[in-house]
């Protein structure tokens, strides 16, 4: 059972010491973890930024991108889904095909 201290006034000294440095450790540790996560997902949405880019730049060849096309594939956050549409507009899949 964890037991939640208010106050460092009642404790010894080196007990609030204690405290103070696994309070300091923490944050160190919280802020470390979110830098991590921020950057992984960073990483990610940029991987699937460059999907998106690719994949409109090979539809824009053609007849082009109606807007109801751009929507779906910009809001598209599915790695492999954009790889198959890709995939589908590097083979030459007709545009009703194309985002199948």
């Amino acid at each position: 059972m964890e037991r939640h201290i208010e106050s460092n006034a009642t404790l010894p000294t080196f007990a609030q010491d204690l405290v103070e440095r696994g309070k300091r450790e923490g944050m160190r540790e919280g802020a470390r973890e979110g830098r991590l996560q921020g950057k992984l997902e960073g990483f990610r949405e940029g991987k699937l930024q460059g999907k998106r880019e690719v994949l409109l730049r090979l539809m824009g060849r053609g007849e082009g991108v109606v807007e109801a096309e751009r929507t779906r594939i910009v809001t598209c956050t599915d790695a492999a889904k954009l790889d198959r549409w890709i995939d589908n507009a590097v083979a030459g899949a007709a545009s009703d095909d194309l985002l199948a």
